[in-house]
């Protein structure tokens, strides 16, 4: 199933902006109450999350805020506010879900549903990290090879394998 486009508002001026998963990376969207007592730890943990994986450039987050309540300050992470639109189709009410993950692969494809925190949140940390070491193994990766003799040194026509690679992650 393929990430939906979503109506959302800015955070600063309340504009309008449409958004569409990111190719080419790995994000993790997640649709947050914040009118409850644990919203805004909720909330920082979350931004935790985000200050783990924002260095590396195969991963986006964002989080969007489904209701009215107080978003701190001091946060690093994306986030953005839901239109109604975006409320009412992914934070129905009546529903006591406080967070809602989606996990979105390169392609732009759902990889993980998940609700909660706690030991959700370390199941998608986990996730995270795979795919994200399937997406970058050629960034982190360092080649070295010892070449051989020079083949004319030796008096034949055809290159000389290396005797030695090593292959070392960074």
């Amino acid at each position: 199933m393929s990430a939906p486009a979503l109506r959302l508002r800015d955070r600063s001026t309340n504009e309008p902006q449409f958004w569409m998963a990111p190719r080419g990376r790995i994000t993790w969207l997640s649709f947050v109450r914040l009118n409850h007592k644990q919203g805004a730890a909720d909330l920082a943990t979350l931004d935790r999350c985000w200050r783990k994986f924002q260095a590396r450039e195969s991963f986006s987050a964002l989080a969007i805020v489904c209701d009215d309540g107080a978003i701190p300050e001091a946060l690093e992470l994306p986030i953005a506010l839901a239109s109604e639109v975006t409320r009412q189709t992914f934070m129905r009410s009546g529903q006591e879900v406080q967070m809602l993950h989606y996990l979105i692969d390169q392609e732009g494809k759902i990889v993980a549903i998940a609700r909660g925190t706690g030991a959700t949140l370390d199941r998608l940390i986990t996730l995270t990290e795979e795919r994200l070491k399937f997406l970058e193994p050629v960034d982190r990766t360092r080649f070295a090879a010892e070449i051989g003799e020079d083949p004319r040194s030796i008096g034949g026509n055809s290159a000389q394998l290396p005797s030695q690679i090593s292959i070392a992650s960074s």
